[in-house]
């Protein structure tokens, strides 16, 4: 064995060379099976998606009286699914509420039909912001993906508003997002995770079955969180709601006319609701709907329903579903711990780390 110095520095580069080499097929095996996982993943909630699925309005009910409809002077049949039948009991007006604006600004009245639904949802983000801090709900939804109507889901959600350190006192907190998937089965038991600021802005997902092995940390706009969906998980809960309605009513206003109705007798899951129906008879502007239904809870002064739907294929055809989001057992300001919204919940499922 030779100990000169020209041997000695072979033998280390030799062995940093092995090491470097071993370092890189280990790294490149964790990322291989990192990619796997994930493609596999994609593949079985696409398969789960993929599925063709009818509309199902199973969740809704609407009882609309006779009396209390307001239409304004081009107001007519708009064709949506069961969307003001009369018949039934009429629901009691319930007084105090943000659609008591309705009393002073009467749409037969109004410079623009829409100008009273945009007071209500005005005065109804206003106090959103300034008394929701957390709620919990369970959220039936179905939507139209590209020209693909999505399966029925059923999704509990947990949500924290984001509040400034003024609003709570003095410390300031991010908003954040629980989901948990209950319907249909293929996705039920999928949880995900989204808290403002944290994460890199990643959502936090996890599987179910055998693939629930490891987390994942996907962007919300990023193809994989997108997957069947209209929206990014950011824009779950009321205020995003809120906040899209006014702006394409806004838009709308300033296109032009429309039709709406308005009942103020109607029920939603058995909850009294002021109902406004908005229809744009052409496709034409920025329209991006032919029909949709806004309920208001008269007592949460919160949309609980919103459906849209558009414009029939052919003349005297019925309007296809667009995005129906209805919310049910509503629990306002039950004081969410931290832990709510962190993966390591041992109420989760999600994997370790």
């Amino acid at each position: 064995m030779s100990n000169s110095p020209q041997a000695t520095s072979t033998d280390r580069n030799t062995t940093e060379a092995s090491g470097s080499a071993a370092g890189r097929s280990t790294n490149g095996r964790k990322w291989w099976w990192v990619l796997a996982v994930a493609l596999v993943a994609l593949v079985i909630y696409a398969l789960n998606r993929s599925t063709p699925s009818e509309e199902t309005q199973a969740a809704v009910e609407f009882d609309f009286g006779g009396a209390g409809v307001a239409k304004s002077d081009a107001a007519g049949g708009s064709g949506a699914p069961d969307a003001a039948s009369a018949g039934g009991s009429a629901a009691p007006v319930i007084r105090g509420g943000i659609t008591d604006l309705l009393n002073e600004h009467p749409i037969d009245q109004a410079v623009h039909p829409l100008d009273p639904l945009l007071l209500v949802a005005e005065r109804g983000l206003e106090l959103l912001r300034g008394s929701l801090r957390d709620y919990t709900a369970v959220l039936e939804r179905q939507e139209r993906v590209g020209q693909q109507l999505m399966p029925a889901e059923t999704i509990v959600i947990k949500i924290r508003q984001a509040l400034t350190a003024e609003q709570n006192n003095g410390q300031a907190v991010a908003r954040a997002i629980y989901t948990r998937h209950e319907a249909p089965t293929s996705l039920r038991g999928q949880e995900a995770i989204y808290v403002a600021g944290e994460n890199d802005g990643n959502v936090v997902a996890h599987t179910t079955g055998l693939l629930n092995i490891r987390r994942f940390y996907l962007p919300p706009t990023g193809f994989l969180a997108m997957r069947g969906n209209r929206y990014p998980m950011t824009e779950a809960g009321f205020e995003v709601l809120i906040e899209r309605m006014l702006e394409r009513g806004r838009r709308d206003r300033d296109y032009g006319s429309c039709e709406v109705r308005i009942d103020r007798q109607a029920t939603v899951n058995g909850r009294a609701c002021t109902v406004f129906e908005i229809v744009h008879p052409q496709p034409e502007g920025p329209y991006d709907f032919h029909v949709a239904q806004i309920a208001i809870d008269d007592q949460l002064n919160l949309p609980i329903h919103y459906a849209s739907y558009t414009w029939p294929t052919e003349p005297g055809g019925k309007p296809e579903l667009l995005e129906r989001y209805t919310y049910t057992d509503i629990v306002i300001n039950p004081g969410l711990p931290p832990e709510t919204f962190s993966p390591d919940n041992p109420a989760y499922q999600f994997p370790s780390k």
